[in-house]
């Protein structure tokens, strides 16, 4: 599931304007006066701005959406913006597709009252969706049964009702979303291909949301639910916050009954308490509203081509700012002193910031500031340090830190930020420090996507543009809702310095292009060892490449984290050394944690917590994840055990550049619990019997061979030849010596052969286990099934998940049985409780689905291999196998954890031996003759 954007690399022309003369006039600078006049009572504000469309029912909407999505189609890098006002009423088959640039807006009171049957995104011109930037629907019903919004980063859906079904992707296309808030969805919520989303005050119907892949999702105040159905069978993949502890919706234009009058509602701030919950959409906006200013007279209009003096100018007096779509070469920064002073855009409009200056800056000591739905960019060539951040929120002192005297300072909404080269603006090679940095207390971020372009249109010029941060905080009681930070090169790309400080939902993919960002120790997420206490929920970090860094997360072990997701499209999950290291800033130490589970390219580590009312004399405090990514593990240990960790020195050089001197510690979670001080340490040597069995489907033999190599306590071991040429349906056997059972193994082609198998096991005296297990493997194709060293379909290779050796489960993802097969059914959310009925009933396994275990017989409804329905890879169905079952089919005899084969007609024993738990020492055996026929398998 690679974000395919970054495999391919684009190239882009400029789009061709293709509207009309007279919208490419408003794309370019326009003359403005010094004296920056706005238009009298009389005029509407939008006379004159071709880039805002106010449309009613009567007009002709459809050939006017049609030619904004034509101009905007192929235009990421273009100059164009639009902005799609719909007034209230019904707006009959009409259908409006949406592009860069273009945001649609119902400007009623509800969202109710502007109803249009379709507002769709689809696949781009690139890797399905994941370009899809720089759109954004909001204040509309949207009548059809089904409605697609497939888009990435920078394009957020709010305070809308979708009466169908939304899916958010396109028809396999990949997509790299997302934000959603204060939106009523009635039908199913179709997640698709999306890697990542972040919900906030959604309102599911009955049918609820549908899951099949994705990496990192939270929902936080969501109402109807089902987080466990959406979790499936893939560990950490969703945080639910039940309510969300503050928050104000973002700012919006309403045009009044009377036709002519023209506001900004400025929505209230709700806390969550023990007696009021912010949860779900908010069904009656009206009374959720604070103030109201009216444009022309409260509010100054920004046009393309005004400058920061002229807009400094404008807004004295006012009590907001209107910024139409356009392109803004901002001089200075637009200066926001006042408190409630409201900042709201339209069809993003594009803040560039030259002269080394910030675009906008918020005084110290401001409350109540509303910032919304800006696009800035950096524009000042040169010395980077020199460049100050694009947007600056009060000033770095200790001083200005606390002024804010408990009330909220702010709030941002849907802000973007970028740092590249483009041809709009002439190519130049531009930097940056710092893209966003907050320095007042209670500031509340709710949707941000911080750039460094990883492509453009000018020749890849932007991997020569600079860029230290996406976001610095040093303010205290800072909440960012919906976060993403990419490819920013030369430092830790978010950065926390400020107490109190908690993020729900971040997406940072490291800048791949930049071998060095590794070697100098940075990280995607950093909090300051000195912080006492911070909190992250729903943490992704992505490697695209080759890229190799220390850890995904750095800093203070007053980290309060769930699920902090890492996912390696590259050589392996190894290119993350450590899913996180805190820092013991009196030891000078480093201690970092392994992942608790990894699947191909994914890792987990599910919770790190810790007690930040300890003092550090009192020493680390180790965090223990809250689950086992292997299944009968134990999470938690005795009291009065203590927990071993190996200590072992850190990297020279990431130490040098971090100004370290001092080791580090490395816990050993290969499984979810420390290794404690009185387990029995592993026998010194273990003798393994490694058995792969090739396919007998076509072009499954290979004459340049394969080999494989196992992950053991943190690290994989030397590679080893399996072999030098197979043919099909053959036995591949290696001998080797290990230290103690793996937790994983790698297959790799050494030739640019294709290679086909279909079952891998592992045996080690009497232990065996299976790895993968097909009755034939698969045809040629990206599966599990398939090496290919010459880049083709299939990876060169493949990573598989060794089941514990004190463990008699073997898992079959995306299989299910027969219905007719289940016993009992019980909740699956205890899946050790679920096991411990397995076990003491004397059953086969169970299949969880959808929160759901279904319990499978055993004794004389011995299943067959043919009961294992496989129900596609989008399956969230796992069958869990107790035991070493061996099974009939109509026309063999399988054995699940042995070898595929073949038998003449004939009475064969199909015996069950099953292992049962540690408080039955004994073990059962069922015995029952069964009869097989001979037939050709197919």
């Amino acid at each position: 599931a690679a974000r395919c954007r970054l495999a391919t690399a684009m190239r882009h022309a400029s789009v061709v304007f293709s509207i009309a003369a007279a919208i490419a006039a408003a794309s370019s600078t326009a003359v403005v006066p010094d004296s920056a006049a706005e238009p009298s009572r009389r005029t509407p504000w939008y006379d004159g701005l071709e880039g805002v469309k106010v449309l009613s029912p009567s007009d002709n909407v459809q050939q006017v959406a049609d030619e904004v999505f034509r101009s905007q189609q192929h235009g990421q890098f273009n100059a164009n913006r639009f902005a799609l006002l719909f007034t209230r009423g019904e707006y009959w088959n009409v259908r409006v597709q949406i592009s860069y640039y273009t945001s649609v807006i119902g400007v009623a009171k509800d969202p109710n009252e502007v109803r249009l049957p379709h507002v769709w995104s689809l696949n781009g011109d690139h890797a399905g969706a994941t370009q899809n930037f720089w759109r954004s629907v909001e204040g509309v019903t949207l009548t059809d049964s089904s409605i697609v919004w497939a888009v990435s980063q920078g394009s957020p859906l709010r305070r809308s009702v979708v009466e169908g079904d939304l899916y958010l992707s396109d028809n396999g296309g990949w997509s790299s979303g997302g934000f959603m808030a204060d939106v009523r969805v009635k039908g199913i919520l179709d997640m698709g291909t999306q890697q990542q989303w972040f919900f906030r005050n959604v309102a599911l119907g009955s049918k609820g949301v549908v899951c099949p892949i994705g990496w990192n999702y939270v929902f936080m105040g969501v109402t109807g639910l089902n987080a466990t159905r959406c979790q499936g069978s893939t560990l950490g993949k969703v945080v639910e916050v039940k309510d969300t502890p503050r928050i104000a919706e973002k700012p919006y234009i309403v045009q009044e009954e009377d036709g002519q009058t023209w506001n900004i509602y400025v929505p209230s701030l709700r806390q969550s308490s023990n007696d009021s919950y912010v949860r779900g959409a908010f069904a009656n906006a009206s009374a959720a509203i604070d103030r109201k200013l009216e444009i022309g007279q409260d509010v100054f209009v920004a046009r393309p081509g005004h400058t920061s003096s002229q807009i400094n100018k404008g807004i004295r007096g006012k009590k907001g700012l209107l910024f139409t779509p356009g392109v803004y070469t901002l001089e200075g920064p637009v200066q926001i002193s006042d408190h409630g002073f409201v900042v709201l855009g339209i069809g993003f409009p594009t803040l560039i910031a030259t002269g080394h200056e910030p675009a906008m800056q918020v005084v110290d000591g401001a409350t109540d500031v509303r910032i919304a739905s800006l696009l800035l960019e950096a524009g000042s060539p040169g010395n980077p340090s020199a460049a100050r951040p694009l947007l600056v929120w009060g000033e770095r002192s200790q001083h200005s830190r606390g002024e804010s005297h408990g009330r909220v300072s702010g709030v941002l909404s849907d802000f973007f930020a970028r740092v590249g080269s483009f041809s709009y603006q002439g190519c130049k090679s531009v930097s940056v420090e710092t893209m966003l940095e907050i320095n007042s207390n209670d500031v509340i971020v709710d949707d941000a996507w911080l750039w460094h372009a990883d492509h453009d249109d000018c020749g890849y010029k932007s991997d020569g543009c600079y860029s230290a941060h996406g976001l610095v905080v040093n303010g205290e009681k800072v909440s960012v809702y919906g976060l993403s930070a990419e490819h920013a090169l030369g430092g830790d790309i978010v950065r926390w310095n400020g107490e109190g400080g908690e993020t729900y939902f971040y997406q940072c993919e490291l800048p791949y292009h930049n071998p060095q960002f590794g070697a100098a120790g940075y990280a995607g997420y950093a909090v300051s060892p000195k912080i006492r206490k911070h909190t992250a929920k729903g943490v992704g970090i992505y490697i695209i490449g080759k890229l190799s860094v220390k850890s995904a997360y750095v800093g203070s072990a007053s980290l309060d984290l769930e699920n902090l997701v890492t996912v390696v499209v590259g050589d392996g999950p190894q290119q993350f050394k450590n899913s996180a290291c805190v820092r013991d800033t009196d030891a000078a130490k480093d201690h970092c944690l392994q992942p608790e589970h990894c699947d191909d390219m994914r890792c987990i580590l599910s919770t790190v917590s810790h007690d930040h009312q300890h003092t550090a004399s009192q020493g680390h405090r180790h965090a223990v994840p809250r689950s086992s990514g292997r299944e009968g593990d134990s999470a938690s240990s005795k009291p009065g055990q203590d927990a071993r960790v190996e200590e072992k020195e850190d990297d020279e050089e990431v130490d040098r550049q971090r100004g370290s001197a001092g080791k580090g510690t490395h816990d050993r979670l290969t499984t979810t619990a420390l290794v404690l001080a009185n387990t029995p340490p592993p026998k010194s040597q273990m003798h393994f019997k490694l058995a792969v069995e090739t396919s007998s489907q076509l072009l499954a033999e290979s004459s340049t061979g394969a080999a494989y190599s196992f992950y053991i306590n943190g690290k994989w071991t030397e590679s080893r030849d399996l072999f030098s040429s197979a043919d099909p349906g053959q036995e591949l056997t290696s001998n080797c010596t290990l230290e103690t059972w793996p937790t994983k193994l790698r297959l790799k082609a050494k030739g640019i052969d294709a290679w086909g198998y279909k079952q891998i096991t592992l045996t080690s005296g009497e232990h065996k286990r299976t790895l993968l297990d097909s009755i034939d493997g698969d045809l040629y194709g990206d599966n599990q099934y398939w090496l290919d060293g010459s880049g083709g379909l299939a990876p060169s290779r493949q990573e598989y998940i060794v089941p514990d050796h004190t463990s008699a489960w073997t898992i079959y993802n995306h299989y299910d049985v027969h219905d007719g097969h289940d016993v009992e059914q019980m909740d699956g959310t205890n899946i050790e409780a679920v096991k411990r009925k397995v076990k003491e009933g004397g059953y086969a396994g169970f299949t969880l689905n959808l929160g759901q275990a279904f319990l499978k017989p055993s004794g004389s409804n011995i299943l067959a291999k043919t009961d294992l329905d496989f129900m596609g890879d989008t399956s969230t169905a796992a069958f869990y196998m107790y035991g070493e079952q061996r099974v009939r089919t109509s026309s063999s005899t399988v054995t699940l954890t042995g070898t595929f084969t073949q038998t003449e007609t004939s009475t064969t024993q199909a015996s069950t031996s099953m292992q049962t738990s540690a408080a039955t020492p004994s073990s059962t055996s069922l015995t029952t003759p069964v009869s097989t026929t001979t037939t050709t398998t197919t």
